[in-house]
């Protein structure tokens, strides 16, 4: 409730401070007014808007996780944490060989392989992609294909960063995750 009358005197007399449109969307849609304002801390970042842009998802084989030390490895991690993992198995259903496989594949179940770029500076570097102006620093001909793209990540992004500014996550500034904003080991977003 508090937030919606925020909004509404935000819309009647606008701050400097909150003239964007960004800024307007995210209080529209429940972001706390302390974390969008912390969002003027933050700037472009060119080398995560050009992982999201131009790398693709990984379509390759597997074959790197049947080598002696990754089975190793996680057959490792499974007896440390034989207990929640049978535990996550009776609550989800899903079998703790599966769980383990996932992490693996999504982390090779080191903390510090997902831990490497500040999330919500990247989900505020991906919703500014609707902007020519960032565009054009990563690219000089801004072909249709190419601004769908962008423009496809950007409205992802906006509603992500949302959500995450919303205060649900205790803070969302002490968050790490990839370049394309997953977190932790099984790289959730």
């Amino acid at each position: 409730m508090i937030t919606y009358r925020i909004v509404v005197l935000l819309l009647l007399f606008p701050l400097p401070l909150l003239s964007t449109s960004l800024e307007k969307y995210l209080l529209l849609r429940g972001a706390k007014l302390e974390y969008v304002k912390r969002l003027k801390t933050l700037q472009f970042n060119e080398k995560i808007a050009r992982l999201n842009l131009f790398q693709n998802e990984f379509k390759g084989k597997y074959d790197f996780a049947y080598k002696k030390e990754n089975i190793r490895k996680m057959l490792s991690f499974s007896r440390r944490y034989r207990a929640s993992l049978l535990k996550a198995e009776r609550v989800f259903g899903v079998p703790w060989s599966v769980i383990v496989s996932i992490l693996f594949l999504e982390s090779r179940l080191d903390p510090s392989f997902s831990k490497r770029y500040h999330v919500v500076t990247v989900f505020y570097t991906l919703s500014l992609l609707d902007q020519k102006r960032y565009l054009q620093k990563l690219r000089k001909s801004l072909n249709n294909k190419f601004l769908k793209r962008a423009t496809r990540k950007s409205r992802w992004a906006k509603r992500e960063l949302a959500v995450l500014l919303s205060g649900k996550v205790p803070d969302p500034w002490k968050l790490y995750g990839s370049w394309a904003g997953a977190i932790g080991l099984c790289q959730f977003i």
